[in-house]
């Protein structure tokens, strides 16, 4: 199977109060966001920068965190999948300049109206992703930060596994004869699933069942994908994958940031993630009981 990869931006301004978000026509007709083909040297974000400058005259202040990842097959090229990755801007520049060899048109348009006339349903769920974000976002990010109560106000959306793509963290759902393993940090008070950021070069199994061990100790356990979260708050938001781990038996805690394990019947009122570990374990669940049905 061969991949083309481009990249681009979901670019927006706000205009009384309202987002309008940038999108375009392209000469055969349909209708999306500024994109185009990475050349060498570049990494993506690089890319959707220069493409964003390139077909519209654009320029944005980056929105970090927010990156979706799409994929379809190309009809007109057998074993051929195109790949696009977008990143969220807001614009500093609002002077639109199409570029005319590849742009038949632009403009700037509130949210349903922009949702309306884009042409395929995958980049409307992008768009309406952003839409959703940017109503959440915090952009006064100078003003300190209480990370007590960000946390506690870390939300999520979920997704079927391998949808989001740009994998930044995993979640371990542990489950050990019928109840559920926490752990608990070194510097809080409040109990949490395992889990953690994605090192170079891991891929999220990799990574999961290395938190597995890091924050509980446990080795023995088969591990399942569960589904894909977009985790926001009103500073940040980042993909992760959930997993589930069916634990056989228990080991002895490492030397890490985690200072105890404990396993619960039902959840404890004291959690790091009072809004997400509830919906997690919940799908864990569901993938659970598919388990034991086979």
């Amino acid at each position: 199977m061969k991949y083309i990869r481009s990249c681009g931006f979901v670019a927006f301004r706000r205009v009384n109060g309202e987002n309008q978000y940038l999108i375009i026509k392209s000469l055969n007709g349909d209708v999306g966001f500024p994109k185009g083909h990475m050349e060498p040297g570049e990494s993506e974000l690089q890319t959707a920068i220069r493409e964003l400058k390139e077909e519209t005259g654009i320029s944005v202040e980056v929105i970090n965190g927010f990156v979706r990842q799409i994929e379809y097959p190309l009809p007109r090229k057998a074993d051929t999948v195109k790949q696009s990755v977008y990143f969220l801007g807001e614009c500093i520049t609002d002077e639109i300049t199409c570029q005319e060899c590849e742009v038949a048109d632009a403009a700037f348009l509130p949210y349903k109206e922009a949702l309306s006339k884009l042409t395929f349903d995958e980049t409307k769920s992008i768009l309406s992703d952003a839409d959703f974000f940017i109503n959440q976002y915090d952009f006064c990010t100078e003003m300190p930060v209480d990370r007590e109560t960000i946390r506690k106000a870390l939300q999520c959306r979920l997704y079927p596994t391998q949808y989001l793509g740009k994998y930044k963290y995993t979640v371990i759902c542990s489950y050990y004869e019928g109840k559920w393993i926490l752990s608990k940090h070194k510097s809080r008070n409040t109990w949490e699933t395992q889990g953690g950021h994605i090192e170079d070069g891991e891929i999220p199994l990799e990574c999961a069942k290395r938190e597995l061990f890091e924050e509980s100790g446990i080795k023995d356990a088969d591990i399942y994908p569960v589904c894909d979260y977009w985790g926001y708050n009103t500073r940040s938001c980042s993909n992760g994958m959930v997993f589930l781990a069916v634990v056989h038996s228990l080991g002895e805690l490492p030397e890490s940031e985690m200072k105890e394990t404990k396993i619960f019947d039902t959840l404890p009122a004291e959690l790091t993630y009072p809004l997400v570990t509830p919906r997690l374990i919940k799908e864990a669940k569901k993938m659970l009981k598919e388990i034991l049905n086979k």
